[in-house]
């Protein structure tokens, strides 16, 4: 039987270990309390995402487009106490791997050949659930999220700057 010694002065590679964005995951943690304010006053259980634009803010640069795909391939489904991604499962690693990892989000999946309707359906039956486009029953919030993003934060602005 051989032994391997490792040299625990190396460096982790960092293909092993995806880093945590702090910076990100703080923004992201204020833009979550802005939106459990919002609900909180006005009387909703929830706030379901669907828009780009608005994914793309509360996740701090997320995105939930597929390229050569027409519309969104996951919604965010926000309480006050929680951030769900809504997704197929032919999409969680992409949410999980690459827009959204380890900034909080939980997950709420679906089998790839059910549709997505179904499922957020089920999330809001029952609740009184904001949304930032028409969706069975939903109210349509819509203007109150834009000027939520509306100006720029600080770090919007520099991550504009660096791109």
């Amino acid at each position: 039987m051989s032994t391997t010694m490792v040299d625990l002065s190396d460096p982790l590679d960092s293909a092993e270990f995806a880093a945590v964005d702090t910076e990100r995951l703080g923004e992201i943690a204020t833009r979550h309390q802005r939106i459990a304010e919002f609900l909180r006053q006005e009387g909703y259980a929830a706030l379901l995402i669907q828009q780009p634009s608005n994914f793309a803010w509360l996740t701090a640069g997320g995105c939930n487009e597929r390229g050569g795909s027409t519309g969104s391939t996951g919604a965010l489904f926000v309480t006050p106490d929680a951030r769900v991604i809504v997704c197929s499962n032919a999409d969680t690693a992409q949410f999980f791997e690459v827009e959204v990892g380890n900034m909080g989000f939980q997950l709420k999946e679906r089998p790839w050949f059910e549709p997505r309707a179904v499922m957020l359906a089920d999330l809001c039956r029952g609740r009184h659930v904001a949304s930032d486009s028409p969706f069975n029953g939903t109210t349509d919030v819509s203007m109150r999220l834009l000027g939520m993003r509306l100006p720029l934060s600080d770090f919007d602005t520099a991550r504009l700057r660096e791109g």
